[in-house]
């Protein structure tokens, strides 16, 4: 294939959905395809716990990078609020989301903000099934609270609702870690590291492991987790999860 072959890809795409010849491989995704062809292939493959990475470049958003590491389903956009958003003030006062921090950062701050954006845009929004386009644009965060006391009765704070999405992820992570999942399956293709962005803004920016080593100790510590990406014992029973942390625990997670 050659960059803007535009024929070549639908007949791809016809080749995947009837799983002819390579298309058989590539209906696989990219992840089980690239370790079907060895080789080079894996090195090269652009995905995150075997979700294909969408559009959206992590290099020059350092935040966007870490969010796709950590997501529970791999490689998606939709997990947290991109780092444009934080270059700007008072995105979610609320929570503690007030001074604006540079794209390219990689601060402790700016792993809180991505923590706070996979809270508020991320779960939070998928719970009360918000359009992520006008939320938090056009619905603000404060207005959240009287909009589910309409839809459902229920007078629940910011903070709670902030608590609701923090056990969403909890939850979820809890579920991957049972499965295997661990920090050694929160990274990013190594194209990120080694090759650098050749235009625009972010020229020159890449993603050295050590960035995102750092930012994932910051990630887990912020998040209650151990150094091995696992949900503290402590932390599941704060949440009110204590009857995961207990089959983790049988699981052989706790000792």
């Amino acid at each position: 294939m050659k960059w803007g072959d535009g024929e070549t890809i639908v007949r791809l795409v016809e080749m995947i959905g009837r799983r002819e010849g390579l298309g058989d491989i590539l209906a696989e995704g990219v992840k089980r395809a690239a370790e079907r062809f060895g080789g080079e292939a894996e090195k090269l493959a652009v995905h995150v716990k075997g979700l294909e990475l969408p559009m959206w470049d992590p290099r020059g958003q350092k935040g966007l990078a870490l969010s796709y590491a950590v997501s529970n389903r791999g490689g998606c956009h939709l997990q947290s609020l991109h780092d444009a958003f934080f270059e700007k003030e008072n995105v979610f006062p609320e929570v503690g989301v007030k001074e604006p921090v540079s794209r390219y950062s990689s601060s402790r701050l700016k792993t809180f903000y991505t923590i706070v954006g996979e809270q508020v845009w991320g779960a939070l929004a998928d719970s009360l099934i918000l359009c992520k386009y006008i939320f938090p644009f056009l619905i603000k965060l404060e207005d959240v609270p009287e909009m589910v006391k309409a839809a459902t009765g229920w007078n629940l704070t910011i903070k709670e609702l902030m608590l609701i999405a923090e056990r969403a992820i909890n939850l979820c992570r809890a579920f991957n870690v049972r499965e295997g999942i661990a920090r050694k399956d929160d990274i990013l293709p190594r194209k990120f590291e080694e090759l650098a962005v050749t235009g625009g803004d972010a020229r020159g920016q890449t993603y050295p492991k050590a960035t995102l080593d750092t930012m994932l100790d910051d990630y887990y510590e912020l998040r209650g987790w151990n150094k091995n990406g696992i949900p503290k014992k402590e932390k599941l029973e704060e949440l009110g999860l204590g009857w995961v942390a207990a089959d983790l625990q049988k699981h052989g997670y706790y000792g």
